[in-house]
């Protein structure tokens, strides 16, 4: 069974430190910006959803998509955050871990 990670990021960076990460730890990576993202989560079932909140409109929907697509199986979802003080709207949004920005490769093999 192979497990499926869905990036959704503008950050050119976030992506380029993620993705060798998830795929070491036997992660499929799909990346893609917030529009594809939405659409994505409707057509295709994803166990880890990372979301990046430099638009936290667009990281809100993509997270509440993330819920109405898992029909009860709920993916994991990982925000990216640069302002540690919007942790807790981040968590309400239904964000189940945060990780903050910038990313290296160190910081996200300890998350």
């Amino acid at each position: 069974m192979n497990l499926q990670s869905l990036l959704v990021s503008k950050d050119e960076q976030a992506v380029a430190v993620l993705t060798p990460v998830l795929a070491g730890f036997g992660l499929g990576v799909q990346s893609c910006g917030y529009p594809d993202g939405i659409c994505r989560l409707g057509e295709q079932k994803f166990d880890t959803v990372i979301v990046d909140y430099d638009d936290p409109h667009s990281a809100a929907l993509v997270l509440q998509n993330a819920y109405q697509a898992a029909s009860g199986n709920h993916a994991v979802t990982v925000a990216l955050l640069s302002d540690k003080a919007k942790v807790r709207s981040v968590f309400g949004a239904g964000a189940n871990f945060v990780l903050y920005k910038p990313v290296s490769e160190q910081h996200a093999l300890a998350t």
